[in-house]
């Protein structure tokens, strides 16, 4: 009965794809207009999952639609802030005139069912049975292939564009001739994924000119006589396309165009911070550790600092100076101070919904004063320096160096404020009856002046490299001033204090968490590599290095403190990165408590998916013996995969990110597992399905 089923049932691609799509179009219309819905606690609104980026990506995407709408098509950008999301939301929500992310699951689903019709052709190459359908099951019924296709995210694109990149390698190897029309085909098929790859993850570009490399190196291996102009015409060919659209990458990338530091839309000079390597560390020279934590990504279960002076100081003038990592995006409190007996009574400044920063005056049920800044922040792990200045009947704001201009200013009359005041002032949060906005990331080096204006320039300074870094405060404080470097095993007097700096909490706070510094080596102890090398490790270090302190206490970080400081150093670690690559998440982190939202199920749906993948990568064993006809084909698309992966695993040192971008490698591993078993089983019931 089960031969005869397998005999019968032979979908070719093309309704692999039918398949797919309406699985995906179907499966992303009831995860956001049914499964969420019923679900508050993970719903974010508009159909989208808490937590994730595509949040962010849908409120860019609606501003960028609102700015085009006033201006046209002239402002529209593909990568939008650094992401291209958000500049494909935009361009969708402009021209059909609807601001919802439901708007994309037709491209989500028209890619998904793409990119399954081309793992089973690639499939069909390797393993000439009509098993080879099974093979695709794992990419598209996992149940993590949900939030690929579900929400709005670069995931879908990069994993279409690889499997028609590998399709074009795998298939030269079954090719016994090459006509010019094949060969015009395959170059559409290249450009097409190259360019899928390079919207949204332009930097991997260079990633797949390594796989295209090897293959025609195996490739050329196998050319004969017969063809062997086309052949090699061919190989030329697909090479230089790949070089090309790597060097473009490069150039692209390295342009201030497409730089993340374009949230710093409003003034070109800000865009100097950008993260620059010394800017951190000479923060950390100075505060002695990254900061302190504020809030744990759990709703109403954050963390934040009060005080409340004895007497009050001046009410009209003071400074505050903080160095800011956000974490995630809206609306959240830097420094508040008020009676906080209702939604108003309050003084204070915060990254509003719209992430630009606004300060607040309200006395009983007037606004007082409401400043909002026309740059927007959404550099989500880059360290800012803040400093907000209240000089009278005026509020100046500097974000690293850069005084601000506002797009709303209003200051109806010189009252007297509640900073300085002996209300409670907080950190890191505003209270009230209604409302708690706590504030997610890091804050550090925090400076009150009390009775004086001062600029950004008594706290930071212009480095070597156009960085602006954070320097001593050298004047006085005043009568309610303060100082809170933000270092472990610190009290300040009148503060509320754990163990160190204890933080007011909110429920049950989960423990203060102190990041480790990552190890960096004196330019003596590094070891020396060829030039070629040398930048190359470099660079792979830097990318992983930013990647790791972008967020330094993220849940599944693994290997945080790794780096590479010599060519050695990044071939000891390939096979840990193979091991991370193939088998994270490893059981141990399948248990334990989560904190992010939604983090338990996915814990849960990968334990799931990881013990499915463990035995499937078993079925490799299946491929031992197996006809030379298949060899080549077979080491193209596992070197291809194990290429890519091993990639990513030396740049990125989160397993919850890896997990998902990954997906398109580890689901060629897992498909060609199932051939693996079922040449096994064929070869052992002596039956054969074609």
């Amino acid at each position: 009965m089960n031969n005869r089923f397998f005999q019968t049932f032979h979908p070719s691609p093309e309704n692999t794809f039918v398949m797919a799509f309406c699985w995906a179009f179907l499966g992303g219309l009831l995860l956001q207009f049914v499964v969420l819905p019923a679900f508050p606690s993970l719903h974010a609104g508009h159909g989208l999952l808490k937590g994730g980026d595509w949040n962010g990506f849908h409120v860019m995407g609606k501003e960028l639609a609102l700015q085009m709408a006033q201006d046209g098509w002239g402002v529209w950008e593909l990568r939008y802030l650094g992401n291209a999301p958000s500049g494909l939301l935009a361009a969708l929500y402009f021209a059909v005139g609807i601001y919802e992310p439901w708007l994309f699951l037709p491209i989500n689903a028209l890619l998904f069912g793409t990119a399954a019709a081309m793992l089973h052709k690639t499939f069909k190459l390797i393993v000439t049975t009509r098993h080879s359908f099974f093979a695709v099951l794992p990419f598209v019924m996992f149940p993590s292939a949900l939030m690929i296709y579900g929400q709005v995210h670069k995931d879908i694109f990069s994993i279409t564009g690889t499997f028609f990149i590998l399709f074009v390698w795998v298939d030269l190897t079954q090719r016994t001739a090459l006509t010019w029309c094949k060969i015009m085909v395959q170059i559409v098929i290249m450009l097409t994924g190259l360019t899928l790859v390079w919207i949204v993850r332009p930097y991997l570009l260079q990633s797949m000119l390594v796989v295209g490399l090897f293959a025609a190196l195996l490739l050329s291996l196998r050319v004969g006589r017969k063809g062997f102009r086309s052949w090699w015409c061919a190989l030329v060919i697909f090479l230089s396309i790949q070089l090309l659209a790597a060097l473009y990458s490069e150039v692209d990338s390295a342009s201030p165009a497409h730089s993340s530091a374009q949230s710093f839309r409003s003034h070109p000079s800000a865009q100097s911070f950008r993260s620059h390597p010394s800017a951190l560390p000479e923060l950390d020279t100075l505060i002695g550790a990254s900061g302190v934590m504020f809030n744990s990504f759990v709703e109403n279960n954050g963390s934040y600092v009060t005080w409340r002076p004895s007497s009050a100081g001046d009410l009209k003038v003071w400074t505050w100076s903080g160095w800011v990592k956000r974490w995630s995006l809206g609306r959240q409190y830097l420094f508040n101070a008020g009676p906080f007996n209702r939604g108003t009574n309050f003084e204070g400044f915060h990254f509003d919904k719209d992430d630009t920063l606004r300060v607040q005056l309200t006395i009983g049920d007037s606004d007082i004063a409401d400043y909002r800044t026309n740059t927007i922040f959404r550099d989500i792990g880059t360290w800012y320096h803040v400093a907000v200045q209240r000089n009278g009947q005026s509020y100046n704001v500097w974000i690293n160096g850069v005084e601000q201009t506002f797009s709303q200013t209003a200051f109806g009359d010189n009252s007297d404020g509640w900073i300085s005041s002996s209300n409670q002032h907080e950190i890191g949060n505003r209270v009230d009856r209604h409302h708690t906005y706590a504030f997610d990331g890091y804050l550090a080096e925090v400076n009150f002046i009390d009775g004086e204006a001062l600029t950004a320039d008594s706290f930071g300074e212009t480095g070597e490299s156009i960085e602006w870094k954070a320097k001593e405060y050298a004047g006085a404080y005043g009568n309610n001033g303060f100082y809170m470097p933000f270092e472990q095993n610190l009290s300040v007097a009148g503060f509320s204090t754990l163990t160190s700096l204890q933080l007011k909490p909110l429920g049950q706070p989960e423990p203060l968490v102190q990041p480790e510094p990552l190890v960096q080596l004196s330019p003596s102890d590094q070891t020396t590599t060829p030039y070629g090398l040398g930048n190359l490790v470099s660079k792979i270090d830097n990318m992983r290095w930013s990647f790791a302190t972008a967020h330094p206490n993220a849940e599944s970080n693994i290997d945080s403190r790794v780096r590479f400081n010599s060519i050695e150093d990044l071939l000891l670690y390939i096979p840990r990165s193979l091991q991370i690559g193939l088998l994270a998440p490893f059981p141990s982190m399948w248990l334990g408590e989560a904190h992010n939202v939604g983090g338990g199920s996915m814990r849960i749906v990968s334990a799931i998916e990881m013990m499915i993948t463990y035995m499937l990568l078993l079925g490799f064993l299946g491929f031992w013996g197996c006809g030379k006809e298949r060899r080549l084909a077979l080491t193209i698309a596992v070197f291809g995969s194990l290429v890519l992966t091993l990639l990513l695993v030396l740049v990125v040192n989160n397993v919850g990110t890896l997990y998902r971008m990954r997906y398109a490698n580890w689901a060629m591993l897992n498909g060609l597992g199932i051939l693996g078993w079922g040449l096994w089983f064929q070869a052992r019931s002596k039956v054969k399905y074609e």
